[in-house]
C-alpha cells in the first residue's frame, strides 16, 4: 500500500492557500474536524479543494448521533474560540494528490422536524458513513508525479537478434565516452537515448581488434563522429523520448552485415565493462550481477550472458525442446511419473484388475485403512531391537579388533582371516536389514565397516567377508535409497578399494563400476563428493579399471560437473577429478569415447575468476586439458569453435596469477612441463590447415601472439610459443610481408639479449638471456620472414651489419649448441639468395675491435671469413654444408656481371703485398680471402653425402672459372687437392679415377714429363677448348629434384670449368694436373657429342 510522507509539526496537515491560514492552539484539545463542523462552511482556497482531518482512525469515522451528552459535548465545542495564528509558509505542501471530500455535519436533533425520528443512545445498528479506508488504494487518488518510473524499461527485451544489437550499441557508446572522458558526470549525461536512425549508426559501428586484442574502432575519424552524435542527441533529448528499439526483423538484418569477428574482441577497461552494462540495463532491463561480470572478457561472452533461452519449468519441456530423445524409437516421455496404473492401462490389464479388485469388495486404489500384515512381526519378533542389538554388537566388535596388530606374519594372515570371518557377521546383518527394509540399521552397518576399511589391515577381508559384494550388487543398484544409506555404502566401497587390487579386480568383474557407481554422478548433488572419491580410489593404479571407466564415458559425466553449476558441491574434489581425467587420458580408447569440447571446458576452468583455481589445480587442469591437445581430432575441433584464445588465457595466467618463486618444488616443476607442452600444442595447432582460415592475421589471436613477442624476458616460453605459431602462419609470403611490419623488432631486441658484449657493465644478465629453445624459435620465424624478396633488405642490414653483426655473433656464441648454430647459418645462407645487399655486409671489412674474432688463418678480415671458419669448424655436418652454400650464394653474386662494383673500391683486407693497387676490389677481395674460400669450396666438392652440395660447388666454380680473379681459386682448389680433382673427374666421365691416372703413386713415385714445345701446347689446348665450345656449354644451375637432369647438368658444368682453366691458366697447372685435365676435356666432349646423337635418333 502506498504511503504519505510523514508530515512535520502540529500544523503540518495544513494545505497551502492564497488566504491566511489559521491553526489552532495545542492547549484547546480540540478536534480540527468538530471545529469546521460547527461552522457547517466549505472551504475553498486558492481555488482548491482542501481538507483538514486527523490521522487517528476514530477522527476519520462519523456516526449520526443526537444523543444529549454528545449535544452538550457540542455545545462546548461551539461556545469554544480557537485561537488564531498565522501559519509559516514552510509547513505547506503542494502536491497533486486527491484528498477525500469534505466532512459534512449532519442535522442537529432539535432540528429534525419528522415526527418519527427517535435519537441514538449507543452507536449500535448505526450505518458507518464516509472515512478513510481503502481512499489510498485507488491509484486515481495518486497524481502523476508519484508514478514509479524505473531505470530500465518495464518489460525485459527478450528477443536474441534485438539483445545482441542493443549490446553491440552499449559497447561502441562506452567505449566512445571512456575514450572522451571518465568523469561519471559528464560520461553519464551522454548516455542518452538515440532516434532510429541514430541508433542503426551506433549499432552498425564497425569493431576491430585493437591493441592487445581490446575492442577499437576502424579509425579515429569513426570515434568522433559517434563523439558528435551522441552530443547532439543530449541536446535534442526530451522527457518523454526512450531509447529506439528495434524490431527482431530490422534487428536480423543489422547482424547479417557484422559477421562474428567483433564478438571476439576483448573488453578488459573497467570503466567500458560499467558503462556497458549500464547501458545494457537502460536499454535492455537485464542486469549483470558484477560476480558474473569479471568473468567476462569478451563481447562474445557478454552478448552470451544477455542472451539465454528461457529455462524450461519442467524436464520434460526441456525434452522436447532439444528433441532428441523422441526420435529414438524405444524412447517414450511423459510429462509426469508414471504410475503402476499407468503401466496396467498400457498393456490393457487394468480394466480387468479394476473388476476383480471391486468384486472382491478390495479398494481400487491405496489401502482402504489395511495395514500390512502382522505376521511377519510375530514370527521374527520386533526388529527394531534386535536389529539395534546386532549393530551394537558389530560395533564393539570393531572397536575390540581394531588396534590389535601383530608383527608376525603368519598371526598377521590368522588375523585377516578372523577379521574375515567377523565380517561375514556383519554380512548377515546386513542382509537381514535388507530384507527388513530398515535401511537405517543398514546404513549404520556400513558406517561400521567403512570407518573399519580406513585401516588397510581390513580393507581385504572386506571383499573376502563378501560383504563388497552384497553392496555392490544389492545395495548400490537398487532403486529409491535413501541418502545416508548411498553415502554409507559409497564409503563403505570406496575405502575397501582404496590401495587393494584385490577388492578392485572384484568391483571390475562385477560390472558394475561403469552400470551403477558411475551412474551415481547424475544422482543427488551431495553424493557427488562420495561418488568422485570412490571412482578414483578404483581406477587410480588399475588398468583394468581405467579401461572400464572409458567405456562407461566417465570423462562426459564428468565435463558436465565441472562445465556447470554443480561444481560448487564439489569444489574440494577438483584435486580428485583432475586426477580422474590424467588416469583416463592415458588410455588409448579415450579420445574415442571422449567429448572433443573437453580441453576448452578444462582450460575454461583454469582461467575461470569465479571459480578460481590454486597454483597445484591450476597445473594439473592444464596437464589434462594439453594432454587431451595432443590428438589431432582434439585440435581440430578446439580451433574450430574458437578456444585457441582460451589456451592463451591459461598461458598467460601461468605466469601472471601466482607466485611461482614461493611454490612448491614439484608444483613449480609441474608448472614448466605445462609451458613446454603449451608451447608444442600451440605450434602443433596453429600449423593445422584450419587454423589461419579461423583466425586472420588481424584477428585477437593473432594479435595476442606478436604482443607476447614483446613480453618480459622471463616469459620466455610465451615468446617461443609466440615465435612457432607466427612461424607457422608466415608461410605464405603475403603473410610473411605483413607480420615483418610489426615483429621484426622483437625478435631483434630477443636475439640482442643473446649476443655477449665486451663491456662487463652492459652485459646483460644471465637470467635476460634467452633460452636456446627460444633463440630457435625466433631464427626459424626470421627464417621465414627471410623468403619473401621485399623483407631481405631489411633483415640483412639488421643482422649483417658489421656494426653490429648479430648473426656473425651467434656463429661464434653457440658452438654448444649445433641445432641453434644451423639456424643462424641457414638464416644467414636466405638472406644471401638474390639479395646483393647483404653480399656487401658479408664481405664488409669488419671494423678495428679489441677482441677480434680468430680463424685458421688468423685474425678474421670480414663477416664471410667467420663463416668460412665456422664451416671448416663446425663438429655437426649440416652446419658445414649450409656455410659452404652460403659461400657459394656470396660467390654466384659476386661473379654476375651487374655486380661487377657491388664491392667498395676503397676496402681492403689486408691483401697480400703482390696485389697491386689496379686490381679490382673483388680481386683483393679474393686474394685476402683465397685459403677458407678454397678450402670450403673443396670440402663441399668431395662431400658425397649429398650429391647436390657437389653440383652446387661445380656451379659455382665454373662459374669463378670464366674470371681472371675468380679462375686462380678453382685453380688452387684443383691443385691442392686430389680428392676435388677425383670429384671433377667422376662427374664429368661418371667413372672413379685411378691413383695413376691422377698423379698420385706414393712418396717415392716420379713423374715423367715429356717437355712439349709452346707451340704444341697451345696447338692442344686450342683443339680442346675449341670442342666444348663448339658445343655451347654455359654454366647453369642444377635442378636437385631431378636426379637424372643433375647428372647431365654437372657433367657440362665440369666441362666448362676444365675448358675455361685450360683457357686461361694453362701455365698455372702442374704437369700432373695439366694432363688429367687435358684427357677429361676431350672424354667429357665426347661423352657430350654421344648423348646428343643418341637423343636426335631418338
Amino acid at each position: 500500500m502506498r504511503r504519505l510522507q510523514r508530515l512535520r509539526g502540529p500544523a503540518s496537515a495544513l494545505p497551502t492557500c492564497s488566504a491566511p491560514s489559521v491553526r489552532t492552539s495545542p492547549a484547546a484539545g480540540l478536534l480540527k474536524s468538530e471545529l469546521v463542523a460547527s461552522s457547517s462552511q466549505t472551504h475553498n482556497l486558492a481555488s482548491r479543494r482542501t481538507h483538514l482531518w486527523q490521522s487517528n482512525l476514530s477522527t476519520q469515522r462519523r456516526c449520526l448521533s443526537t444523543s444529549a451528552s454528545r449535544l452538550e459535548k457540542q455545545t462546548a465545542l461551539e461556545t469554544h474560540e480557537p485561537v488564531e495564528e498565522e501559519v509559516p509558509a514552510e509547513y505547506g505542501i503542494q502536491t497533486d494528490l486527491v484528498y477525500p471530500a469534505e466532512i459534512q455535519q449532519a442535522v442537529r436533533s432539535d432540528d429534525v422536524t419528522d415526527p418519527t425520528y427517535s435519537p441514538a443512545t449507543n452507536a449500535d445498528g448505526l450505518e458507518e458513513v464516509g472515512g478513510l479506508d481503502g481512499w489510498w488504494d485507488n491509484p486515481e487518488h495518486w497524481g502523476p508525479s508519484k508514478n514509479y518510473s524505473g531505470f530500465g524499461p518495464v518489460d525485459k527485451v527478450t528477443d536474441p537478434a534485438v539483445l545482441e544489437v542493443l549490446t553491440k550499441q552499449a559497447v561502441v557508446e562506452a567505449i566512445t565516452v571512456v575514450a572522451l572522458t571518465k568523469d561519471i558526470a559528464e560520461a553519464t549525461n551522454m548516455m542518452v537515448d538515440l532516434e532510429g536512425e541514430d541508433q542503426a549508426t551506433v549499432a552498425n559501428t564497425e569493431i576491430i581488434a585493437g591493441p592487445m586484442g581490446t575492442a577499437w574502432f576502424r579509425d579515429k575519424k569513426t570515434l568522433e563522429g559517434i563523439q558528435m552524435l551522441l552530443k547532439r542527441a543530449g541536446q535534442t533529448q526530451t522527457e518523454t523520448s526512450g531509447p529506439y528499439i528495434p524490431s527482431p526483423e530490422e534487428a536480423k538484418e543489422m547482424i547479417k552485415s557484422w559477421g562474428s569477428g567483433w564478438k571476439a574482441t576483448r573488453i578488459e577497461d573497467p570503466f567500458v565493462k560499467f558503462y556497458t552494462t549500464k547501458r545494457i540495463q537502460k536499454l535492455t532491463g537485464h542486469v549483470i550481477p558484477d560476480g558474473k561480470l569479471v568473468g567476462v572478457d569478451t563481447i562474445g561472452a557478454l552478448v552470451a550472458r544477455i542472451v539465454k533461452p528461457p529455462k524450461a519449468k519442467k524436464l520434460v519441456e526441456d525434452i522436447k525442446a532439444k528433441g532428441d530423445l523422441l526420435e529414438l524409437p524405444n524412447v517414450h516421455v511423459y510429462p509426469r511419473r508414471i504410475t503402476p496404473v499407468d503401466k496396467q492401462n498400457m498393456v490393457g490389464r487394468w480394466k480387468i484388475i479394476e473388476r476383480e479388485l471391486q468384486k472382491r469388495g478390495l479398494p481400487v486404489l491405496g489401502t482402504g485403512g489395511y495395514r500390512k500384515t502382522r505376521e511377519k512381526i510375530w514370527i521374527r519378533g520386533a526388529k527394531t531391537s534386535k536389529m539395534a542389538s546386532t549393530v551394537k554388537e558389530i560395533s564393539d566388535l570393531m572397536s575390540r579388533v581394531l588396534g590389535t596388530p601383530s608383527d608376525s606374519s603368519d598371526a598377521l594372515l590368522g588375523q585377516k582371516s578372523w577379521r574375515a570371518d567377523q565380517l561375514k557377521q556383519a554380512l548377515t546383518v546386513a542382509q537381514k536389514a535388507w530384507l527388513d527394509g530398515s535401511h537405517d540399521s543398514l546404513a549404520l552397518v556400513a558406517e561400521k565397516v567403512a570407518d573399519a576399511a580406513r585401516d588397510p589391515s581390513w580393507r581385504l577381508p572386506v571383499g573376502d567377508s563378501g560383504l563388497l559384494g552384497f553392496f555392490l550388487s544389492t545395495v548400490i543398484s537398487a532403486e529409491g535409497l535413501e541418502l545416508p544409506l548411498k553415502k554409507q555404502s559409497l564409503r563403505l566401497i570406496g575405502n575397501a578399494c582404496a590401495e587393494c587390487d584385490e577388492n578392485k579386480a572384484r568391483v571390475v568383474e562385477s560390472g558394475k563400476l561403469g552400470t551403477s557407481l558411475i551412474g551415481l554422478l547424475e544422482d543427488d548433488d551431495s553424493l557427488l563428493p562420495f561418488a568422485v572419491s570412490v571412482i578414483y580410489n578404483i581406477c587410480v593404479e588399475f588398468e583394468e579399471a581405467q579401461l572400464q571407466a572409458c567405456e562407461a564415458a566417465l570423462s562426459k559425466k564428468l565435463v558436465d560437473i565441472i562445465s556447470g553449476p554443480r561444481l560448487l558441491q564439489c569444489q574440494q574434489s577438483l584435486g580428485i577429478i583432475i586426477q580422474l581425467f590424467e588416469q583416463l587420458v592415458s588410455q588409448a580408447l579415450e579420445p574415442k569415447v571422449a567429448s572433443l569440447s573437453t580441453p576448452a571446458i578444462l582450460l575454461s576452468l583454469a582461467t575461470s575468476r569465479t571459480n578460481e583455481p590454486d597454483l597445484e589445480d591450476f597445473t594439473g587442469i592444464c596437464t589434462v586439458a594439453l594432454a587431451y591437445l595432443t590428438y589431432e581430432q582434439f585440435q581440430v575441433a578446439f580451433v574450430d569453435s574458437g578456444s585457441v584464445s582460451v589456451l592463451q588465457q591459461a598461458f598467460y595466467d601461468s605466469y601472471t596469477r601466482f607466485d611461482i618463486a614461493n611454490a612448491d618444488p614439484d608444483t613449480a616443476e609441474q608448472l614448466k612441463q605445462v609451458w613446454n607442452a603449451a608451447v608444442t600444442i600451440l605450434a602443433d595447432i596453429s600449423a593445422l590447415p584450419g587454423f589461419a582460415e579461423k583466425y586472420p592475421l588481424d584477428s585477437p589471436v593473432v594479435q595476442r601472439f606478436v604482443a607476447w613477442l614483446s613480453s618480459p624476458a622471463s616469459y620466455s616460453h610465451l615468446q617461443t610459443a609466440a615465435c612457432l605459431s607466427l612461424g607457422n602462419l608466415s608461410r605464405s609470403d603475403s603473410a610473411s610481408l605483413t607480420l615483418a611490419q610489426t615483429v621484426v623488432n622483437p625478435l631483434l631486441a630477443i636475439l640482442s639479449r643473446a649476443i655477449p658484449t665486451t663491456s662487463a657493465q652492459t652485459q646483460p644478465p644471465i637470467s635476460e638471456r634467452p633460452p636456446a629453445q627460444l633463440l630457435h624459435a625466433v631464427l626459424g620465424f626470421l627464417k621465414n620472414l627471410a623468403i619473401p624478396q621485399p623483407n631481405k633488405p631489411t633483415l640483412s642490414t639488421a643482422l649483417l651489419s658489421p656494426l653490429n653483426s648479430i648473426l656473425p655473433s651467434l656463429w661464434t656464441t653457440t658452438t654448444a649448441q649445433p641445432q641453434v648454430q644451423f639456424a643462424t647459418v641457414s638464416l644467414t645462407r636466405l638472406l644471401l639468395v638474390n639479395n646483393p645487399p647483404a653480399v656487401t655486409l658479408l664481405c664488409a671489412p669488419l671494423p678495428p675491435s679489441s677482441s677480434p674474432h680468430t680463424t685458421r688463418d688468423g685474425p678474421a678480415l670480414s663477416n664471410l671469413h667467420i663463416l668460412m671458419d665456422i664451416a671448416l669448424r663446425a663438429d655437426a655436418d649440416p652446419t658445414k654444408m649450409e656455410a659452404a652454400r652460403a659461400v657459394c650464394a656470396v660467390a654466384r653474386v659476386l661473379q654476375a656481371p651487374a655486380h661487377k662494383d657491388l664491392l667498395s673500391a676503397d676496402w681492403n683486407w689486408g691483401s697480400p703485398e703482390d696485389t697491386s693497387a689496379e686490381d679490382t676490389a673483388r680481386a683483393r677481395f679474393y686474394s685476402a680471402h683465397a685459403a677458407p674460400i678454397t678450402k670450403t669450396l673443396t670440402n663441399q666438392l668431395t662431400h658425397k653425402k649429398f650429391p647436390a652440395l657437389r653440383s652446387e660447388a661445380l656451379f659455382v666454380l665454373a662459374l669463378l672459372a670464366r674470371s681472371e680473379d675468380g679462375g686462380k681459386l678453382a685453380v688452387r682448389v684443383l691443385e691442392e687437392s686430389t680428392e676435388a680433382c677425383r670429384a671433377l673427374v667422376q662427374a664429368v666421365t661418371g667413372r672413379e679415377a685411378t691413383d695413376e691416372e691422377l698423379g698420385v703413386a706414393g712418396e717415392a713415385r716420379v713423374v715423367e714429363v715429356v717437355e712439349e714445345t709452346e707451340k704444341a701446347k697451345e696447338s692442344a689446348a686450342a683443339v680442346n677448348t675449341g670442342l666444348v665450345d663448339g658445343l655451347g656449354l654455359e654454366p647453369q644451375q642444377a635442378d636437385v629434384k631431378q636426379t637424372a637432369g643433375m647428372t647431365k647438368i654437372d657433367r657440362e658444368n665440369g666441362l666448362v670449368l676444365v675448358a675455361e682453366i685450360i683457357r686461361g691458366f694453362l701455365d698455372e697447372l702442374s704437369p700432373a694436373r695439366k694432363g688429367v685435365l687435358e684427357n677429361l676435356l676431350r672424354e667429357g666432349g665426347e661423352l657430350i657429342l654421344e648423348e646428343r646423337k643418341k637423343g636426335q635418333e631418338a
